[in-house]
């Protein structure tokens, strides 16, 4: 599992080269704090069908998913009892809501328990919150997110002839869903839905791997490296571990070529090259950089413009945890 957390906690928070972060981390604590919770509404949704918007029910749902992140890193990083009752609060939200999929990707058939983009990030992020908060969490929250994301995620993932659309994507989608499902999986399922989970994303994360060129380089640009591969890379490290290294993608020249993109995707001190989804001023990602120097002499830490805690209006659990740990590790 992620134990490489463990092994850093108490050490993060003085890590200056996480300086910006964590000063950004407890400032968006504090605002969290001081301030409510909107409310998400049926009619959000139906909204993106009516008249088109997505962007009221969305900056709802991405609030709520910051301060989830935001209260569990407080909690996990400075050990800061008052957040624990933030924390509890809107993980209970949260497994409150009527669907995890975002309006502009639920089916108009009314299904709102299919695996998108997002119900597989919650999933997976409330899954690895609850193992690296442990006994921090009270028992009845750690049932709740076991209940919530067995109903929603592993039984999805797991049931004999599912299948998404995304299964045989070659972007960010492939590795995105299957890389948050199957870690939800490893975290809260049993010993049958582990290996049909990983028997699973193997296929889907062999698709994803052939949407590349053959030198690495992601059509879908560098913030789509960053997102599609980042989650490849989070999955990646997380089952070589759990399967003491007879799993290791990191000796797949692809994946090598693909991890250089790091350092290729950009230019002039870490402006990334423009084209497809790249855009000018949206920065480095620091803990990949990190992690891929480690993992590949070719690989460097620029040290150029990284992106802020904050940078991702999403607050994506996995990629904000692990900068934290991998800058550290």
């Amino acid at each position: 599992m992620f134990n490489k957390a463990f092994i850093v906690r108490d050490a993060i928070k003085n890590n200056t080269d996480l300086e910006d972060w964590l000063v950004c981390l407890r400032k968006k604590a504090i605002e969290y704090k001081n301030s409510q919770v909107a409310q998400i509404t049926k009619a959000d949704y139906d909204r993106y069908y009516i008249e088109g918007d997505r962007l009221i029910g969305e900056s709802k749902y991405f609030d709520r998913r910051g301060r989830l992140s935001t209260y569990a890193l407080m909690v996990f990083i400075y050990r800061e009892e008052e957040y624990i009752k933030y924390l509890e609060d809107i993980i209970n939200i949260i497994c409150d809501e009527f669907t995890w999929v975002l309006p502009a990707h639920l089916p108009q058939n009314g299904d709102t328990e299919i695996i998108d983009l997002f119900a597989a990030e919650t999933g997976g992020a409330l899954s690895e919150i609850k193992y690296l908060l442990g006994d921090e969490l009270s028992d009845g929250v750690k049932e709740r997110i076991h209940c919530e994301v067995q109903k929603r995620i592993i039984n999805n993932y797991t049931k004999d002839g599912a299948y998404y659309g995304w299964f045989k994507a070659v972007h960010n989608w492939a590795s995105v869903c299957s890389a948050s499902s199957a870690i939800t999986c490893l975290y809260e399922g049993n010993d049958e839905e582990k290996e049909c989970a990983i028997k699973t994303t193997t296929e889907i994360m062999n698709n994803f791997l052939s949407g590349f060129s053959n030198d690495g380089i992601c059509m879908e640009g560098y913030s789509y490296w960053k997102y599609g591969f980042g989650f490849f890379l989070t999955y990646a490290d997380m089952i070589y571990d759990v399967t003491d290294g007879e799993i290791d993608y990191f000796s797949n020249e692809i994946v090598h070529r693909c991890a250089q993109f790091a350092n290729n995707g950009v230019i002039r001190d870490g402006t990334p090259v423009s084209f497809s989804d790249a855009y000018l001023e949206e920065g480095i990602s620091m803990g990949y950089e990190y992690y891929l120097s480690a993992k590949y002499d070719d690989i460097t830490v620029s040290g150029g413009e990284w992106e802020s805690y904050d940078s991702d209006p999403c607050y994506r659990w996995f990629k904000l945890v692990r900068t934290f740990v991998w800058v550290t590790y």
